[in-house]
């Protein structure tokens, strides 16, 4: 499945890929590094592994969903933060994670959202999303990729109205801040009442994202 900016994709289930590790080891020459490095034939048998991602959503999300009794909000949410250098596979961890989805819930069930580095276009892009279907899907990622520069772009402020009806101004990145604090509120004013969302997060550094954010991770 390829992510496509701020829209809803198709999402096309890929075999789950498996990565080789470097099959050659260079050592000093001395008996202490030759006791220490495994054999060949050792090696061998360790060379391949892959990422099972269905057995992590195994742990992470209940089975069945917890469902909706009158209008109570029953959505689930995982809050998962990704975080590497550039070109390091994050945007690809994503994409599989969406795939991993798809496979759990079925393709025409599962539908993702991603922005790059423009965290309002990921929230003012979801109506859109959600015009397209006579139900709400049982899924739904939302992929904020590279939101270490997405939040520095948020400067300045927005008004806001609060409680009372009274319009206040308030920090820019506070404001979309909340509103992916609140997603499950935000997906429930769209029509959704039960099953799952996913909001991933892609930073540079662990600790260069918002320490509430940080906090509410599940992965």
């Amino acid at each position: 499945m390829g992510l496509t900016e701020s829209e809803d994709t198709d999402i096309i289930p890929a075999p789950s890929s498996i990565v080789r590790a470097p099959s050659e080891i260079t050592t000093v020459n001395s008996s202490l590094a030759k006791s220490a490095i495994p054999s060949a034939d050792k090696l061998a048998k360790v060379t391949y592994w892959k990422l099972d991602l269905d057995t992590i959503l195994d742990g992470l999300i209940p089975d069945p969903l917890p469902e909706s009794i009158g209008k109570d909000n029953a959505i689930h949410h995982l809050n998962i933060i990704i975080f590497g250098k550039p070109n390091t596979g994050k945007t690809t961890l994503a994409e599989s994670l969406a795939q991993a989805l798809a496979r759990r819930y079925g393709q025409e069930n599962v539908k993702a959202l991603r922005s790059t580095r423009d965290l309002p276009a990921l929230f003012e892009n979801m109506d859109k999303l959600f015009k397209r279907f006579r139900k709400p899907p049982k899924a739904v990622l939302l992929f904020a990729d590279d939101m270490t520069k997405a939040l520095k772009k948020l400067s300045g402020t927005v008004a806001v109205k609060d409680s009372n009806g009274q319009v206040q101004k308030m920090r820019k990145i506070d404001y979309w801040l909340d509103k992916w604090y609140d997603i499950r509120g935000e997906l429930f004013k769209r029509g959704m009442r039960q099953g799952l969302v996913i909001m991933v997060a892609a930073l540079h550094r662990f600790y260069g994202g918002d320490i509430d954010l940080r906090a509410d991770a599940d992965l």
